[in-house]
C-alpha cells in the first residue's frame, strides 16, 4: 500500500511501466523497414532520416551504429561520419560493435582533410600550396594529412617557402611572417559544454520531495496536537492514525529529497563526460541491419 501511495505522490503523470512501449516499438520498426528500403536503393540520406526517427521513437544504440555506417557511404563522409561514430561510442560504451566503430573513427581521422587557416603579416599575401595558387591571406583550406609545401608572395618582399606536416584530425593555424620562421600552431577545440539537464531534473525532484516532506511533517504535528487534545477515544484514534500516515508520507518525501540530492550531485560531477548509456530501460530488441 505504501509503495502504491508513493507512486501516486511522485509520479502522477507517468503511465504504468511498458504501457506505450508496444506503440513506440512498432513505430520504430516501421521507420527501420523504410530505412532499409532506402539503403538498399542507395538513398542513404533518406535511410538515415528514417533511422533517426526510429531512434527518437524507441532509442537503441545499435540504430546509431547503422546511422554512422550509412554516413560512411555518403559524399559527406568526412564531415558527418565522424560525429556519428562518436555519438554511437558515447551512447553505448559496452556494445559489441564498439571496436568496429573505433576502427572506423580512427580511419576517418587518418584520411579525412584537416582544417588549415593561413594568415600573414602583412595580410593579402598570395598563397600556393603544393604548387597551386589557392588565394590570398587570410585563407581557410581543407588539406589532407601529411606534408605540404606552402609558399607566399607579397609585393616586393622575399618569397616565403615552408613545409608543413599536417597531423590527422588536428586543425592548425599557419601564421606567415615575412622574414621570420613559420611556427605551426594547433587549433585547440573549444571545451565541451557541460550538460546538466539530468542533474537539474534530479535536484528538482529533491526540491519537490523536501517540500512535500515538510508539508506532511507540519500536518503530522497538527494531528499530534489533535490527539493530545482529543475529547473522545474515537477522535484520539483518528488523530493518531492521521499522525502515523502523515509521518510515513513525510519520511517518503524526505527520502526522495535525499535520493534526488545524491543523484543530482553524482550527475553534476559526471556531466563533464559525454558517455551516456542509451539502451532503452525495457530492453526490447530491434533489428537494425541493412
Amino acid at each position: 500500500m505504501r509503495a502504491t501511495l508513493a507512486a501516486c505522490l511522485w509520479l502522477p503523470a507517468v503511465p504504468a511501466a511498458g504501457q506505450d512501449d508496444a506503440a513506440r516499438l512498432e513505430a520504430a520498426q516501421q521507420h527501420i523497414l523504410r530505412g532499409r528500403a532506402h539503403f538498399q536503393a542507395g538513398r542513404y540520406a533518406e535511410g538515415i532520416a528514417d533511422y533517426e526517427l526510429a531512434y527518437a521513437a524507441f532509442p537503441d544504440p545499435r540504430q546509431l551504429f547503422v546511422i554512422a555506417s550509412a554516413h560512411e557511404r555518403t559524399e559527406a563522409r568526412c564531415t558527418a561520419a565522424s560525429p556519428a561514430w562518436t555519438r554511437f561510442l558515447q551512447a553505448c560504451p559496452d556494445c559489441e560493435e564498439r571496436s568496429t566503430a573505433e576502427a572506423a573513427l580512427a580511419a576517418l581521422t587518418q584520411t579525412c582533410p584537416v582544417s588549415v587557416q593561413i594568415t600573414s603579416e602583412p595580410a593579402g599575401a598570395l598563397v600556393e600550396v603544393d604548387g597551386r595558387a589557392l588565394g590570398q591571406t587570410p585563407l581557410g583550406l581543407m588539406l589532407a594529412p601529411g606534408p605540404h609545401a606552402i609558399a607566399a608572395e607579397l609585393d616586393a618582399l622575399p618569397r616565403l617557402r615552408t613545409e608543413v606536416d599536417i597531423t590527422p584530425g588536428t586543425p592548425v593555424l599557419v601564421p606567415l611572417r615575412f622574414g621570420e620562421p613559420v611556427v605551426v600552431q594547433p587549433v585547440l577545440p573549444a571545451p565541451a559544454e557541460r550538460d546538466n539537464t539530468w542533474s537539474i531534473a534530479a535536484l528538482s525532484v529533491a526540491g519537490i520531495g523536501a517540500t512535500t516532506g515538510i508539508v506532511f511533517l507540519a500536518q503530522m504535528v497538527d494531528s499530534v496536537d489533535d490527539f493530545e487534545g482529543a475529547e473522545s477515544r474515537t477522535a484520539a484514534l483518528n488523530a493518531r492514525d492521521d499522525a502515523q500516515r502523515q509521518a510515513v508520507l513525510a519520511q517518503i518525501g524526505f527520502g526522495v529529497a535525499a535520493s534526488g540530492l545524491a543523484v543530482g550531485w553524482l550527475l553534476w560531477e559526471g556531466s563533464g563526460s559525454e558517455a551516456r548509456l542509451g539502451v532503452h530501460p525495457h530492453g526490447a530488441a530491434l533489428s537494425v541491419d541493412f
